[in-house]
């Protein structure tokens, strides 16, 4: 999948047990489920981890990685210990990465942040023409979004507009801001 004048936009959406990965290429779109089946704990991680290295392309790639919801309970530490781990492998093989909140990834596919999975699922059908699971929709969708982030020549509707704005030019949080306010920074 290397090419020295193709650029590679790939989507994960980290899971414990079925991570979606799309590529979107030149003239190409992959999208795959990586299922770990039985493995658990750092066996699981690092089956996930190589199996998503081999699928990247060798060069010329950005990424995009779904982030945590903001009031994720369960198994928030083991999918958060993958994340790093993806996130870490990202950085190892220098490929660009953005973090991409679940409401931003929603609105980007349906115009509605708090869209429901079979939502998305429709909007990557309507836009690839191929059925997708709810693991491979989010991330064929955030393989778009690396592809918005970078080439500012893709057609976007107005509210993918306002979601890579956002992610371009994230607004700060108030709670940073009273934190420097109060520290005298």
């Amino acid at each position: 999948m290397s090419g020295t004048s193709s650029i590679y936009y790939v989507g994960i959406d980290p899971s414990l047990t079925s991570s979606g990965v799309a590529i979107i290429g030149q003239n190409s779109f992959l999208p795959m489920c990586i299922t770990p089946g039985k493995l658990r704990g750092v066996e699981r991680l690092a089956y996930i981890r190589d199996a998503v290295k081999d699928t990247l392309p060798k060069e010329n790639t950005m990424a995009c990685i779904e982030g945590p919801a903001m009031r994720a309970i369960g198994r928030a530490d083991d999918l958060g210990q993958l994340r790093g781990v993806l996130l870490l492998l990202l950085y190892d093989v220098k490929i660009p990465t953005f973090v991409i909140p679940p409401t931003c990834l929603k609105k980007f596919a349906t115009r509605n942040g708090a869209a429901q999975k079979e939502e998305v699922i429709k909007a990557a059908f309507q836009r690839w023409q191929v059925m997708l699971n709810d693991d491979e929709a989010d991330a064929a969708w955030l393989a778009a979004m690396a592809q918005a982030l970078h080439d500012n020549s893709v057609v976007l509707t107005r509210p993918q507009l306002e979601v890579i704005q956002g992610i371009r030019n994230p607004k700060r949080s108030k709670s940073i801001l009273t934190l420097r306010r109060n520290n005298g920074i």
